[in-house]
């Protein structure tokens, strides 16, 4: 989804918005929220970083401390023009090479 608003025209800006509202419609991880974390783009990658915790109990049900969580996804888009052949720039819009 990263990828494809960026390829669409969009800015970083508009693929935090895009991941942030997509975060408010997946579920909650052990009960946590889910955060965008980070967005980086080179070239024709998009890499989304999204963080969440959760609350670490031990067998005996003692607390511990918060415990991070991260996930990180990449996909690439490709520039296309109107005549469906592949364009030859090697970076969507914001992505610098």
């Amino acid at each position: 989804m990263a990828a494809a608003t960026i390829a669409a025209g969009g800015t970083t800006d508009d693929t935090r918005s895009a991941a942030e509202e997509r975060m408010t419609k997946s579920r909650l991880i052990y009960n946590r929220p889910i955060a965008v974390g980070a967005i980086e783009c080179v070239g024709t990658r998009v890499q989304v970083t999204v963080v969440s915790s959760y609350i670490y109990r031990s067998a005996l049900g003692l607390i511990r401390d918060i415990q991070p969580i991260e996930a990180t996804g990449a996909a690439e888009a490709y520039p296309v023009l109107p005549d469906d052949t592949p364009s030859q720039l090697k970076y969507l819009g914001e992505c610098p090479l």
